[in-house]
C-alpha cells in the first residue's frame, strides 16, 4: 500500500522538520544523541524506497539524494564537535595541572574517554545503505557508471564499518557482480562471484540460501560462456541447498528446475529438460496459482519442446493452447512476442 505508506512518511517529515532545527544545537550533541541521531536523513532514504518500489525512478533518486545531503550535514557537525573534544582529551594529557582542580579534570577527561565507546563505523553503515540505494535506483535506469560509483562507495563502508569478511561484504560485492554481468563483462562478474562464494562459504556456512544465490550466478556465467555440463553441475548444486533449507515446493526452486531445463535442452537432453520444466511448472502452479503468467511461460517451453525437438505436432499444441489461455486470462497484448 506505496500511497498510504507516502502519506504517513509525509506526516513523519512534517513532525521532524518541526521539531529538529538546522543547523543542530551543541547540546543536541552529546553521547546519547550518537546513539539516537536525528532520522530525517531516514526518512528521506525511507521514501525514496517507497518510490523505487513504485517505479518512480527519478523521484526515488531525489529523495536518496536528500537523505545523502542531511546526513553528511549531520555527521559534519558531530565531527565538529568529536574534534573539540579530542583537543580537549589531549590537553588534558599533556597539562592536567591547568585545570581548575583534579575532580573536574577527571570528569572531563572520563567525558572525552566516552567518545570511544561509540560503535566503530556505525555511521559508515547508514552511510553505505543510502549509497547502495543510490545505486540500485542508478542501475534501474541504466545509468551504469553512476551505480558502480555508488555501490562502490557503499562497499567501502561496510568493509570499514564491519570488516572484508562481513556477509553484508559479501551482499554487496554480489551487487557489484550483478552489475557487471548486465554490461556484459561476464569475466569480471565471474570473478567477484567466486570471491563472493568465498566469503559467504566461510561466514554462513556452504549449505546457506545465500550460498545458493551466488553459485546460480556463477551457473548462469558459465551458461552464458557455453560451458553447459559445468552450469548443470553447479545448479545441480543449488537445487540441493535449496531443497535442503526451503523443502520442494518453495518458489525458488522453480527458478533453479527452469534453469536446469534450459541446459538439457542446449545440451539436447530432451527427457531430461521436459522433466526439469515440468518440476518448475508445478512447483510455479502451486506457489503462483495455475494461471499466472509465469506458468503460462512454462508451458510455452514445454511446447516448444514438443514442436522443436521431439515433433510430437499434438503435444506441442496442448500445451501452447493452455499457455494461450493463461495469456489472455493475464491480458497479454496480442502483439506481445
Amino acid at each position: 500500500e506505496y500511497g498510504e505508506s507516502l502519506l504517513i512518511y509525509k506526516l513523519c517529515l512534517d513532525v521532524q522538520k518541526r521539531g529538529i532545527p538546522s543547523p543542530l544545537p551543541e547540546e543536541c550533541l552529546d553521547d546519547d544523541y550518537l546513539f539516537n541521531p536525528p532520522s530525517l536523513s531516514y526518512t528521506y532514504r525511507d521514501v525514496g524506497a517507497v518510490h523505487e518500489q513504485m517505479g518512480n525512478l527519478e523521484k526515488a533518486l531525489s529523495y536518496h539524494h536528500e537523505s545523502l545531503r542531511l546526513y553528511k550535514s549531520e555527521k559534519k557537525q558531530k565531527n565538529k564537535k568529536h574534534l573539540e573534544r579530542e583537543s580537549l582529551f589531549d590537553w588534558i594529557k599533556l597539562d592536567p595541572t591547568g585545570m581548575p582542580n583534579e575532580e573536574e579534570a577527571m570528569e572531563m577527561f572520563l567525558e572525552c574517554t566516552s567518545l570511544y565507546n561509540v560503535p566503530v563505523g556505525r555511521n559508515d553503515v547508514d552511510l553505505a545503505v543510502t549509497l547502495h540505494n543510490i545505486g540500485q535506483v542508478h542501475r534501474r535506469l541504466g545509468q551504469y557508471n553512476l551505480a558502480m560509483q555508488a555501490y562502490s562507495g557503499a562497499l567501502k563502508g561496510i568493509k570499514a564499518a564491519m570488516g572484508k569478511s562481513h556477509p553484508n561484504v559479501a551482499a554487496m560485492l554480489g551487487n557489484i557482480g550483478n552489475l557487471h554481468k548486465e554490461i556484459g563483462d561476464n569475466d569480471k562478474a565471474f570473478q567477484i562471484y567466486q570471491e563472493v562464494l568465498a566469503l559467504e562459504t566461510v561466514a554462513l556456512g556452504d549449505q546457506h540460501p545465500e550460498v545458493a544465490v551466488t553459485l546460480h550466478n556463477i551457473g548462469t556465467i558459465e551458461y552464458c560462456r557455453g560451458n553447459f555440463v559445468k552450469a548443470e553441475e553447479v545448479f545441480q548444486s543449488v537445487l540441493g541447498i535449496q531443497k535442503t533449507c526451503f523443502g520442494n515446493n518453495h518458489a525458488v526452486i522453480a527458478v533453479t528446475s527452469n534453469s536446469i531445463g534450459e541446459v538439457y535442452e542446449r545440451l539436447n537432453f530432451i527427457n531430461k529438460a521436459i522433466k526439469a520444466y515440468d518440476n518448475a511448472l508445478q512447483v510455479c502452479s502451486f506457489n503462483l496459482g495455475r494461471h499466472h503468467a509465469d506458468v503460462g511461460r512454462l508451458l510455452y517451453k514445454i511446447a516448444g519442446i514438443y514442436l522443436d525437438k521431439s515433433g510430437e505436432l499434438k503435444l506441442a499444441e496442448k500445451y501452447c493452447i493452455k499457455a494461450l489461455k493463461i495469456y489472455k486470462i493475464n491480458r497479454v497484448n496480442d502483439d506481445n512476442p
